[in-house]
């Protein structure tokens, strides 16, 4: 096979493309199409009313009538959701489950008679630890000393004296960095369970998920965090809405374990480094200057570090300051755009700011996750660089590792995104040979992971949801690895596709699966059986665009839209409605419209059009009366979709919506589904702001449609505020865009 980005499958597990014609063709998508969300209610599933946890451990509640919990055990037990087994793993483990009725297992450890919680005794003495292999678990009453430890530490910043020099080796707890196995920092994805997962098959070097400063030191509870900025509160509720200091807990079997932390002004980098000194156990603290996010970035912090040294260097020092003799490292990508590499302008001064160890991802910030990383500027980079240096990027098997290890002049390489497609890389580099491993193998693997996943969340309800939820988000990596039998040559590359296959048994064909529903097939067959109400299918769906960036998902199409509402001045409408509806089909391969979609709409609440509002837009009375509604508008486009065959699953990860900013979907078509009633399709929910994108491209983000052409040096065409000539426009700075070969990703998201 000599397409280049296909992965090279032996031709006996090639599935052959099946021929779709005439009515046939037609009846079988919409059959298809029967699996999609619509009116379904975004909640994971718990139990209504969960049992008083004072209950639980026989103290008595003080709010009496008041509690919002259960209180009459025979009541709770009656009317609680079934069990998923009698087999708790907590349990098993500790034997002991501090969930009690309220677990998911109860009846493994529940006396049916009193509903007293058993535990078991180990040499006549009852076990009353709880998570004894865990650290860095902060209490309520921790998080309080917290606050009030930061407000008089950050006044004291400004007497804090700064070593000029950090030369010297007293100041230096030395760890040998050269050769070891280190999993890189993971968003999300980089939890506990999973980072245990990988040091049983040879990780040496864990580090926690990035950890924001001001949450740290302020000892709130995440409601929205920017790595999982697209989960809304109902189900962060539902999952186990938990403080920024749980993602600092560390196992007891990650023998070398750093905090990672996101920090953008050095008095915040002092302070919450002296928390954490205080208050957690680790080995090494990681500055992550390489966070490509839109609202770190923008706040001064992430990769925005990278073009301000100054700045850098002074988060640096204060954070040594603070952290005296342990090892600082500092994680980099290559600039803010692909042709701007930064890095070994400043990287020769590292050593005296403070920092033992650089670890640097080969691309810029604009690049995310697309493209190659770029191992000859890390090469570069390593022959100028004070401290040893560790490279990311593109590694998937042990062959890619020690070529790059043997080859260059990095002192390590870090595994990212190949440990989470397949975590057994760290034995295949280890003993240097490619494991075929078989299906049952990994299904083991996956058990573990849900086993370690209740341990550390727990096995109520909310432990439950959460464990199924990162197993599912792990599975959408998983289900990337091409099993070693199949393929033609060896290895497997990063940013290679296969065709469509079929694996050596059910269960490996299962497994290769991008389907959602497939991915929860697989967590049924671990007990983590599907609720009819449960969200990550569609948690998932509506996150295609980001995994997509993640994952390193070519779009294909992108469809631009840009909605004209009713208005008016000097006192605004209320509320708005839309009265234009234009959408084209834009192709990145041809570079081209390919088909368009337009209608206007009747406006229902003020169904006639102001003055000012026909002089904006151009739309007159005449123009919107007898028109269809947005009801049937929004019906009328997704047949639209569905003849351009762009609701399959097979081409759903291949398009997004591109807007000039967020108001049409964010604002408008979301406000007015919510009044109208009608729920909003999922497809609308996620979208490229192509203001963004242009920000990128100029350093600079654009006011306006008019403002952001002329920053590209495009020419504006056609009426300004109207419809189809806007969005025109739009595909215009697209291909401007596309020739200046800026990538093209979801940036705006909401649940």
């Amino acid at each position: 096979m000599d397409s280049s980005g296909v992965a090279p499958l032996k031709a006996e597990y090639i599935v052959a493309k099946k021929e779709k014609d005439g009515d046939n063709a037609q009846e079988n998508f919409q059959e298809k199409r029967k699996g999609l969300n619509r009116k379904r209610q975004f909640y994971t599933v718990d139990d209504k009313k969960q049992l008083c946890p004072n209950l639980l451990e026989n103290i008595e509640c003080k709010f009496g009538e008041n509690c919002r919990y259960a209180h009459d055990k025979a009541t709770y037990w009656n009317n609680r959701l079934p069990d998923i087994s009698d087999n708790c793993p907590l349990f098993e483990e500790l034997g002991f489950c501090k969930f009690g009725l309220n677990c998911r297992f109860a009846k493994g450890h529940t006396n049916l008679e009193s509903l007293e919680n058993i535990v078991k005794d180990s040499n006549g003495e009852m076990i009353k630890e709880w998570r004894f292999d865990e650290q860095n678990q902060i209490s309520r009453k921790q998080k309080k000393e917290i606050r009030n430890l930061a407000h008089r530490l950050s006044s004291e910043y400004g007497n804090v004296r700064f070593e000029s020099d950090f030369d010297k080796e007293r100041c230096r707890k030395k760890i040998d960095w050269s050769g070891k196995l280190c999993l890189a920092p993971l968003t999300t994805l980089g939890n506990l369970p999973f980072r245990r997962l990988c040091v049983e098959f040879g990780a040496e070097v864990t580090c926690s998920e990035m950890a924001l400063s001001t949450s740290l030191f302020q000892g709130t509870v995440l409601k929205k965090s920017f790595s999982d900025k697209f989960t809304c509160k109902k189900v962060l509720n539902s999952i186990g809405l938990q403080s920024e200091w749980a993602r600092l807990v560390r196992h007891e079997s990650e023998k070398c374990f750093g905090i990672q932390i996101c920090v953008n002004k050095p008095a915040q980098a002092w302070t919450v480094t002296k928390i954490i000194k205080q208050f957690a156990e680790f080995d090494f603290l990681d500055i992550n200057a390489a966070c490509p996010l839109d609202d770190i970035c923008r706040a001064g912090g992430g990769a925005n570090l990278l073009v301000r040294p100054k700045k850098l260097k002074e988060v640096v020092q204060s954070t040594k300051a603070a952290l005296g003799d342990v090892p600082l490292t500092l994680k980099l990508r290559t600039g803010i755009s692909k042709d701007s590499n930064v890095v070994h302008q400043f990287l020769p001064d590292v050593y005296s700011w403070g920092v033992d160890r650089v670890v640097l991802h080969g691309r810029s910030r604009n690049q995310r996750y697309i493209n190659k990383s770029d191992w000859y500027y890390i090469d570069q980079c390593a022959s100028v660089s004070p401290v040893p240096l560790y490279g990311i990027g593109d590694v998937l098997s042990y062959e890619d590792y020690y070529q790059h290890l043997n080859c260059g002049k990095v002192q390590g390489v870090a595994v990212a995104r190949g440990a989470l497609i397949k975590p057994w890389i760290f034995t295949e580099i280890i003993q240097q040979r490619h494991w075929d491993i078989r299906s049952s193998e990994r299904l083991e693997i996956l058990k573990k992971f849900v086993k370690y996943g209740l341990l550390h969340w727990g096995s109520d309800s909310t432990g439950v949801n959460c464990t199924r939820r990162f197993l599912l988000e792990w599975l959408s990596f998983l289900y990337r690895y091409i099993p070693v039998g199949l393929l033609e040559y060896l290895p497997q590359k990063m940013n290679d596709r296969p065709p469509a296959y079929f694996g050596r048994d059910d269960l490996e064909t299962l497994m290769a699966s991008g389907k959602v529903s497939d991915w929860i097939k697989i967590s049924e067959m671990l007990q983590l059986k599907k609720a009819e109400q449960f969200i990550v299918e569609s948690m998932l769906k509506m996150r295609n665009g980001v995994l997509n960036n993640f994952l390193n998902i070519a779009l294909e199409n992108l469809l631009v839209l840009d909605f004209e509402a009713t208005c008016d001045q000097p006192i605004q409408i209320e509320p708005q409605e839309i009265i234009e509806f234009p959408c084209v089909n834009f192709s990145l391969k041809e570079d081209r419209i390919v088909s368009q979609f337009h209608s206007y709409v009747r406006p229902e609440v003020h169904p006639n059009l102001s003055s000012f509002c026909t002089n904006l837009t151009g739309i007159v009375q005449d123009m919107v009366n007898n028109q269809p509604t947005l009801t049937e508008v929004l019906t009328q486009f997704d047949g639209w979709l569905a003849e351009q065959q762009l609701l399959t699953d097979e081409q759903r990860d291949k398009w997004t919506m591109v807007t000039c900013g967020s108001w049409d979907l964010n604002y408008q078509l979301r406000n007015q589904c919510k009044w109208m009633g009608h729920p909003v399709p999922l497809y609308f929910k996620s979208w490229i702001n192509i203001k963004k994108i242009a920000c990128n491209a100029t350093g600079n983000y654009p006011k306006s449609l008019i403002a952001m052409m002329q920053s590209l040096g495009v020419e504006h065409e056609g009426r300004l505020h109207s419809g189809m000539d806007d969005v025109k426009n739009i595909v215009r700075t697209v291909q401007e865009l596309k020739r200046r070969k800026q990538p093209f990703y979801v940036t705006d998201s909401y649940r």
